[in-house]
């Protein structure tokens, strides 16, 4: 009971963290658009390769709730670069078209490098075993 008492404690407390995080994806797209010198390409289908490096400082805590039960709370604030290639495989030929999708992300619209904040707010719940 005392060796308990004494992990409890030492979780009881505030966390500063550095988060570094690398996403790769590599797939086709159709039916879509990408912008390039501030005009719009449609296409019918398109090979992406897309990647995100980011960093950011993490600020948390974490709390037992019960015996068995540790809540991990954080926020985060950081910046991530993006860097898209499109390379076309087959061109639109019509290039008048509406955009639809009102509610989409540009994110594989944009032909190159860009960077965006990046911001980190969440829970965690941890589950200890009785041995």
């Amino acid at each position: 009971m005392e060796n308990e008492e004494r992990i409890k404690t030492l979780f009881c407390k505030e966390l500063l963290g550095v988060e570094l995080f690398f996403v790769e994806k590599d797939f086709n797209r159709t039916d879509d658009y990408y912008y390039s010198s501030n005009s719009k390409t449609w296409y019918d289908k398109a090979h992406i390769d897309f990647q995100v490096l980011g960093t950011g400082l993490k600020l948390g805590k974490q709390k037992f709730i019960s015996q068995n039960i540790l809540l991990d709370s954080f926020v985060g604030i950081g910046i991530r670069t993006r860097y898209t290639k499109i390379t076309m495989l087959k061109v639109s030929p019509i290039q008048n078209k509406e955009d639809e999708n009102f509610l989409g992300s540009d994110r594989y619209r944009i032909n190159g490098r860009d960077y965006i904040p990046h911001v980190t707010l969440g829970i965690k719940v941890g589950l200890l075993t009785k041995k």
